[in-house]
């Protein structure tokens, strides 16, 4: 919530209901050094209709990085893992 806060100008009352009802840790990547989340995002499930067919996939949400961990790699590494790990699961 502190990297969430750092980055974007939500309400407070936005950030506990979008923690409380679509964060969850199975769904979230996070990069970390020394304890800290420098970046992270989420992968919210979304089931999807396509000519007939639900198709459970998922949308990328709250991508973000500390001011002083950009340009690092950082989030290209994590959208990576995300899209391999959305493929795992189809």
């Amino acid at each position: 919530m502190d990297l969430w806060r750092k980055n974007f100008q939500d309400s407070e009352e936005f950030i506990r209901f979008y923690f409380e009802r679509k964060y969850s840790d199975e769904n979230s990547l996070v990069y970390e050094e020394n304890g800290k989340a420098l970046s992270a995002l989420l992968m919210l499930p979304y089931p999807m209709t396509w000519s007939g067919t639900l198709l459970t996939t998922s949308y990328i949400s709250g991508a973000c990085t500390l001011q002083e961990a950009r340009n690092h790699g950082l989030m290209s590494m994590l959208l990576q893992e995300a899209f391999l790990e959305m493929h795992k699961r189809n």
